[in-house]
């Protein structure tokens, strides 16, 4: 059975996600979190929707480790005029920034959804993972 055989009828979806294991679909009264394997879900209205919290993540080794290995290129390049030092601190300058990129492609946004008796959290990823943050903070606000 589709997402679409527990919905209500006129309700519609506005978002969809999907992770590796779970799904998160927001609709125009409710958000709904399943977990494929477990075949099941469990929804909450928007009501019952006390507060939403969300952080942005990603991978702090990658930064520190793209910092590290900038800083080593550059003073490596001005310290030594050998040819294969020079070709090595190149190397290190670029390895810097495929870190600062891996860095932002990895980002993630977790939410998670307050209510009086529990916490519903949930990885979002993407390019309109953000955008996706904002909607449903609005759809929640204008439950109200």
């Amino acid at each position: 059975m589709g997402i679409e055989d527990y919905l209500a009828k006129g309700e519609k979806i506005l978002y969809r996600t999907k992770g590796r294991t779970t799904s998160l679909v927001c609709t125009d009264r409710r958000i709904i979190y399943s977990r494929d394997k477990a075949e099941s879900f469990k929804d909450v209205d928007y009501a019952s929707i006390s507060s939403i919290e969300w952080i942005r993540e990603s991978k702090p080794a990658l930064k520190k480790g793209g910092m590290l290995l900038f800083a080593l290129g550059i003073a490596t390049y001005l310290i030594t005029n050998e040819v294969f030092f020079k070709n090595l601190a190149i190397l290190s300058v670029f390895l810097a920034m495929l870190f600062f990129i891996l860095y932002f492609a990895l980002m993630h946004y977790k939410i998670t959804f307050h209510t009086e008796k529990e916490e519903m959290t949930y990885d979002l990823r993407g390019a309109q993972a953000k955008d996706m943050l904002v909607e449903i903070n609005k759809a929640v606000r204008r439950s109200r």
